[in-house]
């Protein structure tokens, strides 16, 4: 949606809102979880969490169809395609990549392979550093999520800046 509705000066902007609002996620999840956990047990949290996902993909996708459609994409984020002989603003001059050929690219799965790994150490830091806090610093539950936070609280502002 970005790339097709957001004018080309403001991409970086609105990108690094979208990533400061997942880092915003991963500090209220840092700072409700303790009270879960104490009020309604480890089992809560999966629950919330999971509750709040499901909620927000319906609005999403009740909204985003809405969306997307009432929106025409700005003049500056044109594509241009590029052929052997010439430069063509269609793109029906390009052969069609097709799913099979995306899937099975290097490109791709290193995309994918990096995305992963990325998000995967994101939600073990996530799970882990209240842990070492109360582990390594005698930290209580509440302190150690609240010491958790600090990464991403930077992330929200440097994903800012970076816009």
């Amino acid at each position: 949606m970005i790339s097709q509705h957001v004018p080309k000066k403001n991409k970086a902007q609105a990108l690094g809102l979208c990533y400061s609002g997942a880092e915003i996620g991963n500090v209220l999840s840092l700072m409700t979880s303790p009270g879960l956990i104490q009020w309604f047990g480890v089992a809560a949290n999966f629950q919330a969490y999971s509750a709040l996902g499901i909620s927000w993909v319906a609005i999403w996708l009740t909204m985003s169809g809405s969306l997307i459609s009432n929106l025409s994409p700005p003049e500056d984020t044109k594509t241009t395609h590029v052929s052997d002989d010439a430069a063509s603003t269609t793109p029906s001059d390009q052969p069609e990549l097709s799913l099979k050929d995306l899937v099975g690219s290097k490109a791709y799965l290193s995309t994918v392979a990096s995305h992963c790994t990325y998000q995967l150490s994101n939600i073990m830091a996530l799970a882990m550093l209240p842990t070492f806090f109360s582990q390594e610093y005698g930290a209580d539950m509440c302190s150690s999520a609240a010491l958790s936070v600090t990464p991403w609280i930077f992330a929200v502002g440097a994903t800012n800046m970076a816009g």
